[in-house]
C-alpha cells in the first residue's frame, strides 16, 4: 500500500514537474513579447525625435537655397580661374573682405542660432564654400572644398543631400544636409548644413543603444566603447578604403562584440559586448535610413522570475498530490498568482499605451500615435470627400525662456500653451507635440479659410496669455505653418508635415508670431493648397 502510494506520488511529481514546466514556457513567452514591445516603442520613441530634429535641420538649406543673397554670391563666385588657382588662405581673405558676403553671412549666422546648428554654408558650383557661419566651438570652413563629400554630389544632380561623416576640420562626428542652388534649372551651388551626434547623447542615457549609420559602423551609444566600431556584417567592410579614410578619418574597425544566440521562448536573442547576460533587441531606421537605432533590453529578471514561478508550482502541486487535504487550498493558490500575472500584464499594457500615446508634460497626443491620426484621417477624408489642414506650431524663442528663467518654466510655459491650445480647438481637432516646444494640429473636415482661422485664433490667444511662474511674468508667442489638403492629392503624411513645417519656418524668417500658409497666399482659394 506504501509503494503504491509513494509510486503515485512519484507518477504526480513527475507529471507536475512536465506541466509546471509548459505554464511557465508559456508566461516566459508572453512576457518576453511584453518587453520586446516596450523595447520597440522605447527605440521608436527615440527614432522619432531623432527624425525630427533632423528633418527641421534639412529644411534650413532647402529654405535658404532660395535666397536671393545665396544666388548671387554663388553666381559671382563661380567656377573660374581668377578663384579656382588662388591658394586656401587667399580665397579666404578675398572673400571675408567683401561686404556682401559679410551681409550674406551675418543672416546665416541668425539661423545659426535660431535653429541651433553647427555650421550653415553657401559653397558655388565648384565646391568652395564662399559664406559660412557657425558655432563658436566650430573652426572656419569658409574657401573649404566639398566637392568630394556624397551630400554635395547629390545636390550636383538636384536634390538634397544628407550624409554622416567626420568633419574634416573639426573632427566631430555630425550629419551634414545639402540643397541645390539653382539658376534657369542649372546648377549653381549648394548650401549645405552640420547637425553633430552629441546632441542626442542624452537620449542614450539611461539605456542600452547605439545609433549606427548607413554603413554599419557605430557612430553614437551609451556606452562611449562601442562608438567607431562596426556591427559584425556591416557594409564598411566591403567600402574602398579612400572613402572610409574620407568619411571616417580612419582605414580601419574592429568588429563590435554583438552576437546572435539561439530563441529563448521564441524571441531572438544576442550578447553584447560589456553587457551581462542574453538581451532583447528592437531596431528602428531613423531619417529615411540615414541611421538605424538598435536598443536592447535584458531578460534576466523575467526568466528569474518564470524559473521560480515553475519550481513554486511543482512544489505545490507535489505537496498537493501527497496531501489530499491541501488540493483545493493549492487550486486556490495557482487561481490567486494567475490572476496576479493578469492584472500585472493588464497593468503593464496600460502603461505601455499610456506612454505611446500621450505626451507626459503636455497632456498632448505623442508623436507616434499623432502621425498614425494623421494618417487615418487621410484615408478617411479622401474616402469620403472631406478637407483636412494641418497647423505646425512653434514656441518663439522658447530657448530664451529656459536660459532665463529655467528649465521649470519652460515646462510650465509648455504645459500653459498646450492648455491655450485646447481651449481653441473643437472636439474632433487632435493637438499632437512633435518633440521639445514643436507642435502640430490636425483640423479634420476643415477648409483652407477656416484653417486660417483657426490658425489666427490660436496665434493671438497665445500671444494675449500670460504664463506666472513663481510671480514671474512670461509673456509667450508661437510662429504657425499651416497646409491645406483636399481629396484627390496623393500626399504622404510626412510630405504634408515638411510642408507645414516649411511655411513655419517662413513664419519664423518674417519675424516670428504670425500666421504663414504653404503654396497659395490666398487660402481662400478654392484651388488645392
Amino acid at each position: 500500500m506504501l509503494g503504491l502510494w509513494l509510486l503515485a506520488v512519484a507518477v504526480a511529481s513527475a507529471a507536475s514537474w512536465w506541466w509546471s514546466g509548459r505554464v511557465a514556457h508559456s508566461y516566459l513567452q508572453d512576457q518576453l513579447v511584453i518587453e520586446r514591445q516596450a523595447a520597440l516603442v522605447e527605440a521608436s520613441l527615440v527614432a522619432g525625435h531623432i527624425t525630427q530634429r533632423m528633418s527641421q535641420v534639412a529644411g534650413v538649406p532647402r529654405a535658404m537655397a532660395q535666397d536671393p543673397g545665396i544666388v548671387q554670391a554663388v553666381q559671382r563666385y563661380c567656377d573660374v580661374a581668377a578663384y579656382a588657382a588662388l591658394p586656401l588662405a587667399d580665397k579666404q581673405a578675398c572673400w571675408a573682405a567683401d561686404p556682401q558676403l559679410a551681409a550674406l553671412m551675418h543672416r546665416l549666422a541668425r539661423q545659426v542660432s535660431v535653429f541651433n546648428l553647427k555650421v550653415l554654408w553657401a559653397a558655388n558650383a565648384r565646391g568652395d564654400v564662399v559664406a559660412e557661419a557657425r558655432a563658436s566651438d566650430m573652426p572656419a570652413v569658409l574657401g573649404l572644398n566639398v566637392s568630394d563629400r556624397d551630400y554635395f554630389q547629390a545636390a550636383q544632380q538636384g536634390r538634397d543631400g544628407h550624409q554622416f561623416a567626420v568633419g574634416r576640420l573639426s573632427n566631430t562626428m555630425g550629419l551634414f544636409f545639402s540643397s541645390p542652388v539653382e539658376v534657369d534649372g542649372t546648377f549653381a551651388g549648394a548650401v549645405g548644413a552640420n547637425l553633430n551626434l552629441d546632441e542626442f547623447s542624452p537620449l542614450m542615457q539611461g539605456v542600452h543603444a547605439l545609433l549606427t549609420d548607413e554603413f554599419g559602423v557605430v557612430v553614437l551609444a551609451s556606452n562611449p566603447a562601442w562608438v567607431m566600431r562596426a556591427l559584425p556584417q556591416a557594409a564598411v567592410f566591403e567600402q574602398a578604403q579612400p572613402l572610409v579614410e574620407a568619411r571616417y578619418k580612419r582605414a580601419t574597425f574592429e568588429r563590435l562584440a554583438l552576437d546572435e544566440l539561439p530563441p529563448l521562448a521564441g524571441q531572438t536573442m544576442v550578447t553584447l559586448a560589456g553587457v551581462s547576460g542574453p538581451l532583447l533587441t528592437a531596431s528602428r531606421p531613423v531619417g529615411a535610413g540615414l541611421l538605424q537605432l538598435h536598443t536592447f533590453r535584458s531578460p534576466d529578471r523575467i526568466v528569474a522570475a518564470t524559473q521560480v514561478g515553475r519550481l513554486s508550482r511543482f512544489m505545490a502541486i507535489t505537496a498537493l498530490a501527497a496531501l489530499a487535504l491541501g488540493l483545493l487550498a493549492g487550486a486556490s493558490l495557482f487561481a490567486e498568482v494567475s490572476r496576479r500575472q493578469n492584472r500585472a500584464l493588464y497593468r503593464l499594457n496600460a502603461r505601455l499605451s499610456r506612454l505611446a500615446n500621450t505626451d507626459a508634460l503636455t497632456g498632448a497626443t505623442s508623436r507616434r500615435q499623432y502621425l498614425k491620426l494623421l494618417a487615418l484621417e487621410l484615408a478617411r477624408s479622401n474616402r469620403h470627400g472631406m478637407q483636412l489642414c494641418v497647423l505646425s506650431l512653434d514656441l518663439d524663442h522658447f530657448k530664451r525662456v529656459n536660459d532665463t528663467y529655467g528649465h521649470a518654466a519652460g515646462d510650465a510655459v509648455l504645459r500653459h500653451f498646450a492648455q491655450v491650445v485646447r481651449t481653441q480647438l473643437r472636439q474632433s481637432d487632435v493637438l499632437g507635440r512633435l518633440g521639445g516646444e514643436e507642435f502640430s494640429v490636425l483640423l479634420s473636415q476643415t477648409t483652407p479659410q477656416g484653417g486660417l482661422q483657426m490658425a489666427q485664433r490660436l496665434q493671438a490667444a497665445v500671444a494675449g496669455s500670460m504664463v506666472v511662474f513663481e510671480g514671474e511674468p512670461i509673456a509667450v508667442t508661437v510662429s504657425i505653418g499651416g497646409v491645406h489638403w483636399s481629396v484627390g492629392q496623393a500626399v504622404a503624411v510626412d510630405h504634408l508635415l515638411a510642408a507645414a513645417d516649411e511655411a513655419l519656418y517662413r513664419a519664423k524668417r518674417e519675424g516670428r508670431n504670425r500666421v504663414v500658409w504653404y503654396g497659395d497666399p490666398d487660402p481662400a482659394s478654392d484651388e488645392p493648397s
